[in-house]
């Protein structure tokens, strides 16, 4: 899943002609079994030559189970046809159609994103949002970074 944000958000950095850096090309897998120490982060870091440091975290998830009443509804018969008697007033009703209730649980995910400045180790940028049901998570990776990229530049993070 982070490599798949990872590279959405680079590849909608990249479509706006904003410079990024993704931490899989410098921080392998391994190195994040520990904790490294301040110094030792904020160094690696600063190889890479970053101005700035993004980081995306998953900060809740939430689960809601609702009901979704069933209904009643009628095959598209002329209304005229149950006025003659008893069998046209049987058979215009007959067409009647039940669709059953059913239960629906929608899943709400809580994100945060911050800029740091790699410089002083500040933040200097935050936002949270949730989503709604994302379907999967290649189809979030497709929306997301549009939208987080389009609102650091309506804050004046990023330059279009």
């Amino acid at each position: 899943m982070r490599n798949t944000i990872e590279n959405a958000l680079a590849d909608a950095a990249a479509q706006r002609n904003i410079p990024a850096i993704k931490s899989t090309a410098y921080f392998s897998p391994d190195f994040y079994q520990s904790t490294p120490s301040r110094e030792v982060l904020l160094s690696r870091i600063s190889k890479t030559g970053a101005g700035t440091i993004m980081t995306v975290a998953l900060i809740d998830k939430e689960s809601d189970t609702r009901y979704v009443p069933g209904g009643v509804g009628y095959a598209p018969f002329p209304s005229y046809r149950w006025y003659g008697g008893f069998y046209s007033y049987y058979n215009y009703w007959r067409g009647a159609f039940y669709e059953p209730g059913y239960y629906v649980t929608d899943k709400t995910y809580f994100m945060e994103t911050n800029v740091y400045d790699a410089a002083s180790d500040e933040l200097v940028w935050s936002a949270q949002s949730e989503t709604v049901n994302p379907g999967s998570i290649e189809r979030f990776a497709k929306e997301y970074p549009k939208i987080l990229i389009e609102r650091m530049i309506s804050d004046g993070l990023l330059q279009p």
